[in-house]
């Protein structure tokens, strides 16, 4: 995964979606955004990268805490709020 292609992804999406944007995402939705695997989100829970409210078997990723994994993984790249 690209992450200056996968924020840019991200921007892209959620701007044009934002009016009725969620304030959080399941992992398959964040792996959709990402254009990764399910279980790569999974693995970034796992290791404390990605912080995600688990919501029963799965797991929740509120939209702030996707931006911050993004932008620390994607150095000199401001949020475009």
């Amino acid at each position: 995964m690209d992450p200056q292609k996968a924020l840019r992804n991200y921007y892209q999406n959620h701007h044009y979606t934002e009016w009725y944007s969620p304030h959080s995402y399941s992992i398959d939705e964040v792996a959709n955004l990402l254009a990764t695997k399910p279980e790569t989100i999974l693995s970034y829970i796992a290791t404390n990268e990605l912080p995600a409210e688990q919501a029963g078997k799965s797991y929740r990723i509120t939209v702030d805490d996707l931006e911050d994994f993004l932008l620390t993984r994607t150095q000199g790249i401001y949020s475009y709020r």
